[in-house]
């Protein structure tokens, strides 16, 4: 769950840092919160 202390932690860092190292911003995005939003939703059927 991302509202667990150490994540939101290592969220906060990589939002950050994220300036200073782009990379690793996009990689966090691509690997964390992009993919939740890509991930298809319950069937409402």
């Amino acid at each position: 769950m991302l509202t667990q202390p150490s994540q939101l932690r290592v969220r906060r860092l990589v939002i950050a840092e994220a300036s200073r190292f782009p990379k690793l911003g996009h990689a966090y995005f691509e690997t964390g919160p992009e993919r939740v939003h890509r991930a298809p939703g319950p069937n409402p059927e």
